[in-house]
């Protein structure tokens, strides 16, 4: 973990130093919808609502064609059910994941409107709670209630459209899949503003 941290910092510091005197450094934020995946684990199924997604980066752009960003971002999803060797089980509760993000993007053409596409690597941290509720066959109502608490790395491919809306200011509709366990995935669609300094 120390490592990655070393190295996440290490790489920004670099990016930095070279694009002093020519890059464009800019700010965005967006939010747009978030989905969970997580693969069934030893007979158990875990089903998620639709949640929501924030984020916020800054960056700068290296050349014409790469560009560089810090992001920092927020999920939660609640539970919806979970299921385990065909029984269903009523479930409440939600997940948030925050994470912490280097972007790499490469712009694929100099047209108007830009697609992109790219990859992170960074630190995420999970967070929440999840109660079961498990009805017997004699009406008796069984309760089992659970934090959630996790940290570790975090990858992910993004891509994208670049949408110009003034000298300074664009707008970008974006796709983000996230994988920060080996057996979970997020995948996000999200709009942001953007504004050049």
């Amino acid at each position: 973990m120390k490592k990655l941290l070393c190295l996440f910092l290490a790489t920004v510091a670099c990016l930095s130093c070279s694009a002093l005197e020519n890059s464009v450094y800019f700010f965005n934020a967006g939010a747009g919808i978030n989905f969970v995946e997580i693969e069934k684990v030893d007979g158990i199924d875990f089903a998620f609502d639709p949640g929501l997604v924030g984020t916020v980066c800054i960056g700068f752009h290296i050349n014409q064609w790469v560009t560089a960003e810090t992001e920092f971002a927020m999920r939660s999803n609640r539970f919806r059910k979970i299921t385990a060797d065909g029984v269903e089980f009523g479930v409440e509760g939600y997940l948030t994941k925050a994470t912490f993000m280097q972007n790499f993007l490469l712009n694929l053409t100099q047209r108007r409107y830009s697609p992109y596409f790219g990859f992170g690597v960074g630190l995420k941290k999970d967070s929440g709670d999840v109660k079961v509720v498990i009805v017997s066959r004699y009406s008796e109502v069984y309760e089992y209630k659970a934090k959630i608490d996790g940290s570790g790395t975090a990858y992910q491919l993004l891509g994208g459209i670049d949408i110009p809306m003034g000298e300074v200011s664009r707008l970008k509709l974006e796709y983000k899949f996230l994988q920060s366990e080996e057996d979970e995935h997020n995948h996000s669609i999200i709009l942001k503003a953007q504004k050049s300094f």
